[in-house]
């Protein structure tokens, strides 16, 4: 799974974003929208991102040949990506009872890596619990689905990929 570096942000699929006023005003998508990248691809020798919204659909909008409901996704350049939108804290922290290979993982806190299907995060933690890769996205071992109803997202504010 490609990922591409923009300032100090590694972007990969599975990073929510948010439209700016720019966004719109670039005939993009409403302000304040928050989709996901759903596809990192090198089309033409240019870095493409289809950003998928599951909440909301517009008319031009594509399926991505399918793998999407219909006109939920649109493609955006690295250059439209940038000045257009903003990304997501990517850490959180686990609340509540979360038991995982006999080990309460509240309170412990980890990277986010991506969004599986709405419902669930994979988070990246700081030591070995026994878990995954995330399919090579994080460590080995050091990675977990959580649900998002178990996770604190910190303060959620977005940062501008280029601060002005």
């Amino acid at each position: 799974m490609p990922s591409i570096t923009i300032g100090d942000k590694t972007v990969t699929a599975g990073l929510m974003v948010e439209a700016t006023k720019i966004a719109e005003e670039m005939g993009l998508c409403p302000t304040g929208l928050r989709p996901i990248i759903h596809r990192i691809s090198e089309i033409n020798g240019e870095w493409q991102f289809a950003l998928y919204s599951k909440g909301q659909k517009v008319d031009g909008w594509h399926d991505l040949e399918g793998e999407l409901p219909n006109k939920t996704a649109f493609w955006v350049t690295i250059e439209e990506l940038i000045a257009g939108f903003a990304f997501a804290n990517d850490r959180a922290e686990v609340k509540g009872i979360v038991m995982f290979k006999n080990r309460n993982l509240k309170g412990m806190t980890g990277r986010i890596l991506g969004l599986m299907d709405g419902a669930f995060y994979f988070l990246e933690f700081d030591e070995d619990i026994g878990g995954c890769s995330a399919d090579g996205l994080g460590k080995a071992g050091h990675c977990v689905a959580i649900n998002r109803e178990h996770l604190n997202l910190g303060d959620n504010k977005f940062k501008l990929f280029k601060e002005e």
